[in-house]
């Protein structure tokens, strides 16, 4: 708890945060283009030729968009991490 508050009185706190893909380990990352993330952002599935199975997905600047779930080559989202 000491690390945490010397940690927030430096202005580093930030510093110390673990990104949200260290949550799934094991889950394969997929990238789409822009076209596929203004589909996932307005909540539509998107189609993706991959195996089935849970992906994480990034859009084409890098950033982390969404937990998806892969069934018959269509992505629909499990869990968004973008701002709505």
């Amino acid at each position: 708890m000491d690390e945490l508050i010397a940690a927030a009185e430096r202005g580093e706190l930030e510093s110390l945060l673990l990104g949200v893909e260290t949550l799934f380990p094991l889950v394969r990352h997929v990238s789409v283009d822009a076209a596929a993330e203004k589909r996932i952002r307005c909540g539509n599935d998107v189609e993706i030729a991959s195996e089935d199975g849970p992906a994480l997905v990034y859009g084409p600047d890098g950033k982390l968009l969404m937990l998806g779930e892969i069934r018959n080559n269509i992505m629909s989202t499990t869990k968004s991490f973008f701002e709505v």
